[in-house]
């Protein structure tokens, strides 16, 4: 489990005091959750120390943690973690590199999640390495961590968990990464700041963390950015008017689907709330750096696929030119509806901010899902093209009839009186201007 934090990074060699203070306070309070799953109260409850427990206890603290865990092995505990409000995906640690960038977290950690970190030349640490920051931390709890004390309960030979740490150490040191401390069942490592300076032959030169995170994006300027922060302003300010819950804590997992450099993220950030930043692989620029530079956090994701997660585990769901970035694509329209429709919940909301062509296309795909619907104009003018369409997907059931599809009303409306009906390539060609004349119809 990653976990983004305000770790810091010392310029020197040594170990300051700050470093051994978090060493030392990690490694108690897994020591201390050792001993509880030890004396048997632990044992059998996968809850207990799931793949969200840590998330859950620092959130509480002011710190936000991604984390992340096999669909099968783990029994569902990343669809738990989302129902208690944890950000969580479903992803596994193996030959395809993590959808994050370079330099992403504070803390890696790692609570008997099964991972042979000793198998594959290191691979897995190497991976671990480069997500992690210059100073950063890597956390192990569970094997072969006191292996000494818990062999036998492993069922593992002492031999074996002893070469199995041993390899650990050794490429823990040809990533130049310095121990820190080992106590009770955690062991925590700290990748050295200066690893590009001491000729590390596995390191890679880290820029220092500046405000200025939009400059190391090519096409991307700081006034760019700047002014993308504060057009996010004005259309959250926009979305409130409009959907005054975004204030009232109605929604707690959120995502945005094009994130950018994370304005929206930004602009309706709340301590009862976090957002999945979601930079698509389609995108002109990539920006999900920029986006864990400012404290948030997001994954890379190409919208042609499902996401990695569980059913109805969205309260809200925003998309910012998400149909046009994809119009060209190998993918349909109707192919990404369905998968938002999937992960968001009954009664969740969607936010999409389009052209009204693109729009007036969502909306008619989006009656058949039962979604209830509102088209909004741009806050700044009604004239311009791009506007703003909010959805609700209602609960529904198979036998109820209240919540029909938008157009099998209109049909049974019409039926007997109307004698000619539009094709479906002039539905398609409308303009904005005949779908109000429809709408007052209605």
């Amino acid at each position: 489990m990653a976990i983004k934090g305000g770790g810091g990074s010392a310029e020197n060699r040594g170990r300051s005091p700050l470093a051994m203070v978090v060493a030392v306070g990690l490694c108690c309070f897994f020591y201390l959750l050792g001993a509880w799953q030890r004396s048997g109260y632990g044992k059998g409850d996968s809850i207990a120390m799931a793949v969200a427990s840590l998330g859950a206890y620092l959130d509480a603290r002011g710190v936000i943690a991604m984390s992340f865990a096999p669909r099968d092995s783990h029994e569902a505990q990343v669809q738990f973690a989302l129902e208690r409000g944890v950000p969580a995906f479903i992803g596994v640690l193996g030959s395809i590199k993590l959808p994050f960038p370079p330099r992403s977290f504070d803390m890696a950690h790692c609570s008997r999640c099964l991972i042979p970190w000793s198998a594959n030349g290191g691979m897995y640490m190497m991976e671990i390495d480069r997500v992690l920051r210059a100073g950063g931390y890597w956390v192990l709890s569970g094997p072969p961590i006191n292996w000494r004390t818990n062999h036998k309960a492993w069922e593992r030979t002492e031999a074996d968990l002893a070469a199995e740490q041993q390899l650990i150490e050794e490429y823990a040191a040809m990533l130049c990464w310095e121990k820190l401390a080992e106590m009770g069942e955690a062991a925590v490592w700290r990748k050295r700041p200066d690893a590009a300076v001491v000729s590390c032959p596995t390191a890679t030169p880290a820029p220092p963390r500046t405000c200025d995170a939009a400059a190391e994006v090519p096409g991307l300027t700081g006034e760019s950015y700047a002014e993308e922060n504060a057009r996010w302003e004005r259309h959250v300010a926009a979305y409130r008017k409009v959907n005054y819950r975004l204030d009232a804590g109605r929604y707690r997992n959120i995502m945005d689907m094009n994130a950018g450099v994370g304005g929206f993220a930004a602009a309706v950030f709340s301590p009862k709330s976090w957002v999945m930043n979601v930079v698509p692989t389609a995108a002109e620029l990539s920006t999900l750096g920029v986006v864990y530079e400012r404290g948030l956090i997001g994954i890379f994701h190409d919208w042609c696929e499902a996401f990695s997660t569980y059913p109805r585990t969205y309260d809200l769901i925003h998309g910012n030119g998400v149909f046009t970035l994809y119009k060209d694509k190998r993918c349909k329209m109707e192919d990404i509806l369905l998968e938002m429709d999937r992960i968001l919940r009954p009664e969740g909301t969607v936010i999409l901010r389009d052209d009204i062509e693109v729009l007036l296309k969502v909306q008619r795909i989006a009656s058949g899902m039962r979604w209830k619907m509102i088209m909004a104009n741009h806050e700044d003018s009604p004239h311009i093209p791009e506007k703003v369409l909010y959805a609700v997907k209602r609960y529904w059931t198979a036998d109820d009839k209240s919540s029909e599809p938008e157009p099998e009303k209109k049909m049974k409306k019409k039926a007997g009186s109307s004698s000619q009906e539009r094709s479906s390539e002039e539905e398609e060609e409308s303009t904005a201007s005949s779908s109000e004349e429809k709408g007052s119809e209605e």
